[in-house]
């Protein structure tokens, strides 16, 4: 049976096509197609690199990637392997006990443990604590602060430091022309 790359090139040059018009038809770089007609795929990262660019680089030839990528499996795909146990490895694995289940997570707003779930480990004891620490400082500097410093002058009935009161309308405001007595303009 031919190899995979064999038959990608023999369907290559059969349609007459070069390897820069396949790389740019494809957007699969010219080495990685070089290496797929070579039938070297120890050169790609991961075999689910050289399975995806068999079956692009299938269809725009023109074949079925189906078969090409049944034969992939049997001839180059990397064998999942498990580490071997030696006999010692064998009786301790049969007298481990059973894995523990995990404990169920503290729901949000249940205590401390429900607000670090929320951000990484250490980061609510070492930064957000002490800094609502010091906003909470600050904002009782700030009330003692307004408490403590009346103002004698204020006006009656004004809410104190702070408050933007208007000078004109501490008093009724003036009628807008009252005329006086005696004016020409007034007289009967």
């Amino acid at each position: 049976m031919e190899s995979i790359g064999s038959q990608l090139r023999n369907a290559r040059e059969a349609r007459g096509l070069t390897i820069s018009q396949a790389a740019s038809a494809t957007r699969i770089k010219y080495q990685h197609i070089e290496a797929i007609e070579r039938d070297e795929f120890s050169t790609f990262a991961a075999a689910a690199y050289a399975r995806g660019f068999i079956k692009i680089y299938a269809e725009y030839v023109g074949l079925e990637p189906a078969p090409l990528l049944d034969l992939y499996r049997s001839r180059h795909a990397p064998v999942e392997r498990r580490p071997a146990l030696t006999e010692k490895g064998r009786a301790s694995a049969a007298r481990a006990p059973a894995a523990k289940a995990p404990e169920p997570e503290a729901e949000a707003g249940s205590g401390p443990a429900g607000v670090e779930g929320w951000f990484p480990p250490g980061v609510v004891k070492r930064v957000i604590l002490p800094v609502a620490g010091i906003v909470l400082l600050v904002l009782l500097a700030v009330s003692v602060t307004r408490m403590l410093s009346g103002d004698e002058d204020a006006p009656e009935g004004s809410a104190g430091v702070g408050t933007a009161v208007d000078p004109l309308w501490l008093e009724d405001p003036p009628d807008p022309y009252v005329p006086a007595a005696g004016d020409p303009e007034t007289a009967p």
